[in-house]
């Protein structure tokens, strides 16, 4: 109706029968329907659901699907609808439990669409936790309104860079940038942690939802041939030019449905052909006929990607709600501030699209897809999955015969060697897997008096061996800010007492403390047993050295030159002199 509080029954009963009455006579006189269709329709009796009507009857079910139905102008006379009543009520009752449950956290309502992956039948569509709750704005229909998606688009980017060469083992660099939008804007994007990993695989970056990485395949693949991938897949909703979206349209900055992203997820689970969702029994429309998208290669290596439970476990932890006892690819979405949180995945068999948040727009309180609608989305899915019997128990689908299995280092892509720290299994297209061994890690001989270079005249017993990445160019800020521990960088440096070429007369070294090194003055005890051990070496041996702490003497030492100094709060800078010469030097931090 045109003013849906006014003419709602359950408020005022009289003036909605007057409104019913004049619509069907509008329907009668335009031949919409016949005398006689007029008169049944006038003729049968009104059942109300909501608060005058039992909770559990057939009558208040499936409002929403039933609104969306005739929505579809179906032909006249008896419709046959794909709607598995038994499970649309059992997921009704979920949906109010959970937006009960959540509703502390700013939930107020939810919605879930069930498809089955063969015919791409609308098994079940719950649009709103309360149909007749128009504080809530009830009568909406989630499952078709639209609202910004977030990380649930970034699979298909994948898809498309994948389709054009890349694999998941392709190296994609998750560190800081800076991107000039066409209208002028800098645009910086920051991953959900607000931390940056640097080199990572394409398989890991999408499986852990990272978002510069997605920025930058979208830039890669282009934002016009995405969106024109969008919309091949179902997404009629983004129906603006690519330079409304920009590169965000990756990150689901643009407004879709929850049966649109239901129906595209579906195409992954039938390999890579086009599913337009149905509520309606029959053969399909002729304007319906799926067509593929993708290749079935790319299409399952969407979904190994999104199966694999170990990247999920590091990106939402060992107890989170997407872990279901079976295979299941599944990505969540988290729109901005808050505002909407989207699980969708599928089985061989299903899929099931869960949206949970607020008609009004208001932010949830910090919750994101994997907490908000990921526990609906695990009930749901356990619930259509034990329906289906025994026989329906999912089982991962075999891949397709141009992809191998292979192991690559987690940093480069390549071939591991002995010196890669960790290592990664992986589905690869044969004409892709990688042949090179791993050119970024490598052993170093460092001098461990210093933790400097070791020439090769170094006398054995000072030497250790390490392993030290050698990352390209564009991780150097990264790996000198962040990579530390993740991907540690080699000195740069030979030690004076052993340098490349050889032994150096007169050489001064600080062995302890090394350079960067933090300590901590515990409270509670006397200031004066608190002390740092200071420790140096010298080419060829002198009689005595001399330490120097922010520039001024601590003390003089003979041999083996060790000394002792009382911690003092805050940056200090240690330095070794002795006859004219002097060391290198060492600053540390006191806490």
């Amino acid at each position: 109706p045109q003013a849906p509080t006014t003419l709602n029954p359950l408020k005022d009963l009289e003036r909605a029968r007057a409104r019913q009455r004049t619509v069907l006579a509008r329907m009668r006189d335009t031949g919409a329907i016949s005398e006689e269709e007029h008169a049944r329709a006038l003729a049968e009796p009104l059942r109300l659901a909501g608060r005058d009507a039992p909770p559990s009857t057939p009558a208040d079910t499936a409002l929403h699907f039933t609104d969306y139905v005739v929505s579809l102008r179906p032909p006249h006379g008896e419709v046959r609808t794909t709607l598995d009543g038994d499970l649309q009520r059992e997921l009704e009752s979920l949906v109010r439990g959970h937006v009960d449950a959540l509703a502390v956290g700013g939930v107020t309502n939810a919605a879930v669409v069930v498809l089955d992956n063969a015919e791409c039948h609308v098994l079940a569509m719950v649009g709103s936790a309360r149909y007749d709750d128009a504080s809530a704005a009830g009568a909406v229909n989630g499952a078709l309104a639209r609202r910004q998606p977030g990380s649930a688009l970034k699979p298909f980017t994948y898809a498309l860079a994948f389709e054009r060469g890349d694999t998941p083992a392709s190296v994609v660099a998750d560190v800081e940038t800076r991107y000039g939008e066409s209208d002028g804007d800098l645009f910086s994007p920051r991953n959900y942690s607000g931390d940056y990993s640097g080199p990572v695989l394409m398989g890991e970056a999408l499986g852990r939802s990272l978002n510069v990485p997605a920025i930058r395949v979208a830039r890669r693949v282009g934002v016009e041939p995405l969106l024109t991938r969008l919309r091949d897949v179902g997404f009629a909703s983004l129906d603006a030019p690519s330079s409304h979206y920009g590169l965000g349209l990756t990150l689901g900055n643009g407004e879709v449905t929850l049966l649109e992203l239901a129906q595209a997820y579906a195409m992954f689970a039938r390999g890579g052909l086009t599913c337009r969702a149905t509520p309606l029994a029959g053969p399909p429309a002729p304007d319906a006929a799926p067509h593929r998208a993708f290749s079935e290669e790319v299409a399952w290596l969407i979904t190994d990607v999104l199966s694999d439970e170990s990247v999920r476990m590091r990106g939402f932890g060992a107890g989170n709600a997407l872990m279901l006892g079976f295979p299941v690819a599944v990505k969540t979405g988290t729109s901005t501030n808050w505002r909407d949180n989207w699980a969708v995945g599928y089985t061989p068999r299903f899929t099931v699209a869960v949206w949970t948040g607020d008609f009004s727009n208001r932010p949830l309180h910090g919750m994101t897809g994997a907490t908000g609608a990921g526990p609906l989305f695990h009930k749901v899915m356990k619930r259509v999955v034990a329906r289906a019997g025994p026989s329906a128990m999912p089982e991962r689908t075999p891949p397709p015969e141009g992809l191998v299995e292979g192991q690559v280092c987690a940093h480069s892509g390549q071939v591991p060697t002995a010196s890669c720290p960790v290592r990664r299994r992986v589905r690869l297209p044969k004409a892709h897997v990688p042949d090179q061994p791993c050119p970024w890690h490598r052993e170093v001989r460092l001098d461990a008096r210093n933790g400097l270079l070791a020439g090769e005249s170094c006398p054995s017993e000072h030497v250790v061996t390490r392993t030290f990445a050698f990352l390209p160019a564009p991780y150097a800020s990264w790996q000198a800010t962040h990579g530390r521990e993740a991907a540690p960088a080699a000195p740069t440096r030979y030690s004076p007492l052993c340098p490349e070429k050889g032994p150096v007369p007169g050489a001064l070294v600080i062995t302890w403390p090394r350079p960067g090194e933090v300590f901590l003055i515990e409270p509670g005890y006397a200031r004066d047993t608190q002390t740092l051990r200071l420790s140096a070496e010298v080419e060829p041996r002198l009689a005595a050295v001399t330490w120097l702490v922010d520039g001024r003497p601590v003390g003089q030492a003979p041999w083996p030159y060790d000394a002792s100094w009382a911690l003092q709060p805050g940056r200090h800078r240690l330095e070794v002199v002795a006859r004219g010469l002097r060391s290198e030097p060492v600053d540390i931090e006191v806490r």
